[in-house]
Parts: C-alpha cells; structure tokens; sequence
C-alpha cells in the first residue's frame, strides 16, 4: 500500500532514512565482497577444503604447494576428459 505523509518533514524524514538504508547496503555489499575475494585466495581454498588438523601448523608455502599439485592433477584430469579420442 502507499504511505500518505502529512508534511514535507515526513517526507524528508523518510528520504533521510531510505539514503542511510541504502548506504547500509552498499557497505554490506563491499564487506560480503572482500569476504568473497579472501576466501579465493590460494591459501584459503585449501584451508577450506581440507579439516584443520590435517593441515596442523603447515605453512602457506606448503598450502600453496600442496593447491598447486592438485590444480595440476585436476586440470590433467579435466584436459584428458575434454580431448576427443582419435579414431584409428
């Protein structure tokens, strides 16, 4: 339904509220990003992926190089799956 207002100041009141809402959001939505961005980072990925006590104190370079031996597999693996066999 439509809200009537009585006087101009209800309006500007209602504007002043709908801006901070909308500021509220905006921020929300830069925070919910570098969120998103950090939990993409190598390091984070494989943090995630595996339970902590498997990782115990490991490094981020022994996280790092243990991500990129599974990217390697992976891509060989989704690589040999995409190529088309060849007719003999």
């Amino acid at each position: 339904m439509r809200r009537q207002y009585q006087s101009f100041e209800e309006i500007d009141e209602r504007l002043k509220l709908l801006k901070l809402q909308r500021q509220i959001n905006i921020e929300s939505l830069k925070l919910n990003l570098n969120t998103a961005k950090s939990n993409l980072l190598p390091a984070n990925i494989l943090a995630n992926l595996l339970p902590a006590n498997i990782l115990g104190g490991a490094s981020i370079f022994v996280q790092k190089i243990i991500l990129t031996f599974l990217i390697k597999k992976l891509s060989k693996i989704v690589r040999g799956r995409s190529q088309p066999e060849l007719l003999n």
